[in-house]
């Protein structure tokens, strides 16, 4: 590891191993973070298409060996509104997402949720869509 010291702020670079690593910074322990390799790590990555739309949309299918995925609102206009689950819903009192991905912004799904996702749109773009790396 490699740390700097300056005023209030530490910035350090851990070389990464096979091993978690904990790091202790101004006398507070981190939680190590895990690392994945081997059969745990994805090897496999499928970029799909959803075009824009306002009503509830599945971005990603169930899948028991996604390992990631990054799903991307490639529109330039529309806020995308992700659910962890079926049926995204936006609107006055029938709210029902996960995260709001604003405009050309990627959202990384967590580690190990293999449920359905699904989307909706606030507004129509013709020309929008969402990009879904899957990791398997």
């Amino acid at each position: 590891m490699v740390m700097s010291d300056s005023a209030d702020t530490i910035t350090g670079t851990v070389v990464a191993t096979n091993r978690a690593k904990s790091v202790v910074l101004k006398g507070v322990q981190s939680t190590p973070l895990p690392v994945t390799t081997g059969a745990g790590a994805a090897t496999v990555s499928a970029v799909t298409r959803v075009a824009v739309a306002v009503v509830n949309t599945t971005l990603l299918a169930v899948n028991a060996t996604r390992r990631g995925a990054i799903i991307h609102n490639n529109s330039a206009t529309a806020l995308l509104f992700v659910k962890l689950g079926a049926v995204a819903a936006i609107g006055a009192g029938v709210e029902s997402f996960t995260y709001r991905v604003p405009q050309l912004t990627a959202l990384e799904i967590p580690y190990g949720w293999t449920g359905i996702i699904d989307g909706i749109w606030d507004v129509a773009d013709a020309a929008g869509e969402a990009l879904m790396t899957e990791l398997t």
